[in-house]
């Protein structure tokens, strides 16, 4: 009966011309937002995106409060994710906690790209709140590895304590382990210099899937010393292009701006910066 009901629903409105014809009509995409069929709100929050639609952050996130719709809800977060803004951290602590698992999912994976410092309650929360929902809390896990690790231990011992569980003993292992995760990039190895260049590459390339956000001082000085190896150099600032989501990616531009603005640095080095740049505003919008 719904998919009798959907699909009447979709023969009223040619929807391919409305996207193609209506594009940049935004008063009519707003009107879309109360559309009785999910997909066409998820729509409608979509065009109103590509056309850049004044305050739209704003909006994104009130109707992620407000809508009982998981596939809407997920796309607000998910548009939200472009602006990387307050109303992005805003919805994260929200979806930590949403009746909808994957979007409770996301949310965890999302916090451990930003490695924001303001999320580290809402992460930590997560393994008191929804001790039930088993990938959540495995992903919870695996970005708690990228959080600062000694205010990740303050938190989860605030929490514990003012826990209401009455089983929480039994869980206290699995909780306080969220705080001694594996950093599986050595940064005294890529600082020493003594080391060889195989083994200190090898420890750079791994910070492309492992984005390790409290060390981004200490990668950024790396690659901005003059004295450090070409190689090295070039292998951090192109591992540093993947800390798209990062609370630290503005060192990261503002370094790659000094090389770029030094006309003293090598050529290559300063084409590798632009490419650093343009991967991290890449998504933003």
């Amino acid at each position: 009966l719904l998919f009798l009901q959907l699909k009447n629903v979709y023969r009223k409105t040619d929807w391919n011309k409305k996207i193609v014809l209506e594009k940049d009509n935004t008063s009519f995409w707003k009107k879309q937002l109360s559309n009785e069929t999910p997909d066409i709100q998820s729509l409608a929050l979509t065009m109103l995106f590509e056309n850049n639609y004044p305050g739209l952050p704003d909006l994104l996130l009130a109707k992620f409060r407000s809508s009982p719709l998981g596939s809407v809800r997920m796309q607000c977060l998910m548009l939200l994710r472009n602006y990387d803004d307050e109303n992005y951290y805003e919805a994260l602590k929200l979806a930590v906690s949403d009746p909808y698992e994957l979007i409770r999912r996301m949310s965890v994976i999302f916090i451990g790209d930003t490695g924001s410092d303001e999320l580290i309650p809402a992460l930590v929360s997560v393994q008191f709140n929804h001790a039930h929902s088993k990938r959540v809390l495995f992903n919870g896990r695996g970005s708690a590895a990228f959080m600062n690790r000694d205010l990740l231990l303050t938190e989860i011992e605030k929490q514990y304590e003012d826990s209401w569980l009455y089983h929480k003993e039994d869980l206290k292992p699995r909780i306080f382990g969220m705080a001694n995760s594996r950093v599986l990039s050595d940064l005294e190895t890529i600082q020493d210099a003594s080391q060889e260049d195989r083994r200190r590459l090898s420890e750079i390339r791994t910070l492309r899937n492992y984005n390790y956000h409290f060390h981004v001082p200490e990668y950024v000085e790396i690659a901005a010393n003059p004295r450090e190896k070409q190689e090295i150099r070039l292998a951090m600032i192109e591992a540093l292009g993947w800390f798209t989501h990062s609370y630290n990616r503005h060192l990261i531009t503002d370094m790659c701006k000094r090389i770029i603005d030094n006309e003293l640095e090598d050529e290559a080095i300063q084409k590798e910066a632009h490419k650093t740049i343009k991967r991290i505003n890449a998504y933003q919008h």
